[in-house]
């Protein structure tokens, strides 16, 4: 009994210190544990963080990248003006609505029928025969009034027209144009009135040879085809008639008024002008 209590004696305290031992291991694994687990946690935060400070840098570039893209789609090489398919919905009339061509009002109004789908366009009307052709003869009772006579208009007469008889200003009265030109107030959705040499435009609905002095306006560009979309006034068949680049280009001239057709001065010296309408 004796030596059972001695050796209880000397178990006792050594059971005591491996309990304390296991409670002080287990505490400082929890707390090795707990640290590790915040280490974790700070290295996945920080991945994630990384993570979406990559993903923001793509998603940087890759928008840099479209805008590039977009700009090399407008503004081309060599600073040519160069932009998709565009065209301005503009009602067409031709300039003689009831076939009249024998009226030399009529025979003489493409600048009038010009002007007046131009101004039905700004204020969002479409015609009819008979409004098109009271138009087209106020305009011309305007321009004998005020012109003294209404069978060739200038493009800077165009400009009085408009200003004075129809009371309006959105409009610029461009000279010395060019390709471009034309191109830059097409994209910026505005309709160009053009004066042209009929002749070297050779519509095969005009009667033959066709007319010195033709006016029409200039609704869109086909990019594909590298052609002018105009509303042709000089034939019934001229809504959104099409003319090639070249060719249209070659035919602008720069005609005076006058009750008397003017001569034509030839492809080097003819002058090119136009009026461009904005709403």
């Amino acid at each position: 009994m004796r030596i059972f209590s001695k050796i209880l004696k000397v178990l006792l305290p050594l059971a005591l210190l491996g309990v304390v031992f296991m409670i002080v291991y287990q505490v400082v694994l929890k707390n090795k544990t707990e640290k590790e687990k915040a280490v974790f946690m700070n290295q996945l935060e920080q991945s994630k963080s990384n993570q979406d400070e990559l993903l923001m840098k793509k998603n940087d570039e890759m928008s840099e990248k479209n805008e590039l893209e977009l700009e090399k789609s407008v503004l081309p090489a060599e600073n040519k003006t160069v932009f998709s398919d565009m065209q301005m919905l503009v009602p067409f009339t031709v300039q003689a609505p009831f076939g009249k061509w024998d009226n030399p009002l009529f025979q003489n109004g493409c600048e009038e029928a010009s002007i007046a789908m131009a101004m039905n366009w700004v204020r969002g009307k479409t015609f009819t025969a008979k409004s098109a052709e009271k138009e087209i003869l106020d305009i011309s009772a305007w321009e004998d009034k005020t012109f003294g006579q209404a069978v060739d208009s200038s493009v800077d007469d165009i400009a009085r027209i408009l200003r004075e008889h129809y009371g309006y200003q959105n409009f610029e009265v461009m000279k010395d144009v060019n390709l471009d030109d034309i191109k830059l107030q097409l994209k910026s959705s505005r309709v160009v009135l053009v004066p042209m040499n009929g002749k070297i435009l050779a519509n095969p609905h005009f009667t033959p040879p066709g007319p010195d002095q033709h006016m029409l306006v200039v609704v869109g560009y086909d990019s594909e085809a590298d052609e002018f979309i105009t509303n042709d006034p000089g034939t019934k068949f001229g809504a959104n008639y099409h003319y090639a680049v070249s060719k249209f280009m070659d035919a602008i001239w720069s005609y005076p008024s006058g009750a008397e057709h003017a001569i034509y001065p030839g492809r080097q010296k003819s002058k090119k002008a136009m009026v461009s309408i904005w709403k």
